[in-house]
């Protein structure tokens, strides 16, 4: 999902860090995006970027976020994960979202809810446009967002606080998880 996020938007004339625990795979996977892309530990990558947006795995999401909270402070942070396991209709109400959790990791990030149901595939372009619905809280954040997923051809629909993304999460875990 990173590869393809930051594929499209260097298209679009963004500068994008890759991430990466490898910095060298890092800087192999930004060399074929083009001139905008760089590669980068999570830190330089967080240190540099305005909006950070998370596409590592679900389990190691929480670790990561806590961290590099310093790092998170005022700027956009998007969380693309899905669930950390099979959620039900009734989590919805007992359970925290990992946004809500990620959100409670990075005090003063501005953390939006997005992506989370929309395959990489969709995201690279090889299928059509998909509706997509994002959530948070921070008003400027949820617009900037909104706008960098309209440069991927999404249509994009407020889902309102970032307390809804734990129906996203629901969602995206029926899909990957198969919950019934």
């Amino acid at each position: 999902m990173g590869v393809a996020l930051g594929r499209r938007w260097v298209a679009s004339g963004h500068r994008v860090f890759l991430g990466s625990r490898d910095v060298r795979r890092a800087g192999d996977l930004s060399a074929t995006l083009g001139p905008n892309a760089s590669g980068a530990s999570y830190r330089q990558a967080a240190a540099s970027a305005d909006v950070i947006v998370l596409t590592i795995p679900p389990h190691a999401v929480l670790e990561v976020v806590r961290d590099l909270a310093e790092l998170f402070q005022e700027k956009v942070l998007l969380d693309c994960s899905a669930s950390l396991g099979p959620v039900t209709w009734e989590d919805r109400h007992e359970k925290t979202s990992l946004a809500e959790r990620v959100a409670d990791c990075a005090p003063g990030a501005r953390v939006i809810k997005a992506l989370a149901t929309i395959p990489s595939a969709t995201i690279a372009g090889e299928h059509r446009t998909a509706r997509t619905v994002y959530c948070g809280d921070d008003a400027l954040a949820k617009s900037t967002v909104c706008r960098l997923l309209e440069e991927l051809e999404l249509d994009p629909v407020d889902g309102g606080g970032l307390r809804e993304a734990r129906l996203l999460e629901y969602y995206a875990s029926r899909a990957v998880w198969n919950v019934s």
